[in-house]
């Protein structure tokens, strides 16, 4: 579903950091397809860690943010790296926190933003991404856009108590 709402990204610095973000990622719902999850997140750890990625030349963290009822409202995070400069490319990761805006298509919107940004503004030439094969959501927000899956690790994750495959996936930019 669609929603009206305006979204845009915007790297994040350590003041950015809000209760409301660490509780996402102190959620086990909204990481429990990311290694995230065996990690116990507070302000402060939060904070070095943006901080940390603001002063890497090869990782950028995003706030997803929307206007939504004129407000500037921080529903998730995108991020873009590592990057490898020879090569031209890069991993991307991300989550949508706020889970009032799950479903609307803002991963979706988030994804097409930061591959403009791969390619415009770091000149990288492809983009890849990593899913559980159990996290369905993140492999059709990639399918949509145009990621395809180029390598399968079968049993190569534990997730609840079984391995199950760890899917890659791909996109070149043009």
């Amino acid at each position: 579903m669609k929603h009206k709402s305006t979204l845009f990204l915007k790297e994040l610095n350590k003041n950015m950091v809000t209760k409301e973000y660490v509780s996402w990622l102190n959620d086990h719902e909204t990481m429990r397809y990311t290694e995230q999850r065996f990690l116990k997140h507070n302000f402060m750890t939060v904070k070095k860690y943006v901080s940390n990625v603001k002063k890497s030349k090869q990782e950028f963290l995003f706030g997803i943010f929307i206007n939504h009822l004129k407000k500037k409202i921080h529903i998730g995070n995108i991020k873009l790296g590592p990057i490898n400069r020879y090569h031209k490319n890069a991993y991307i990761s991300f989550f949508i926190g706020n889970k009032e805006f799950l479903n609307m298509g803002f991963g979706t919107n988030a994804i097409k933003q930061v591959l403009i940004i791969a390619k415009k503004k770091h000149k990288l030439n492809k983009i890849y991404a990593g899913a559980y094969s159990t996290n369905k959501p993140s492999i059709k927000i990639l399918k949509k856009n145009n990621f395809l899956l180029e390598g399968n690790f079968k049993k190569g994750v534990k997730f609840n108590k079984k391995f199950i495959s760890h899917f890659i996936f791909g996109k070149i930019l043009k």
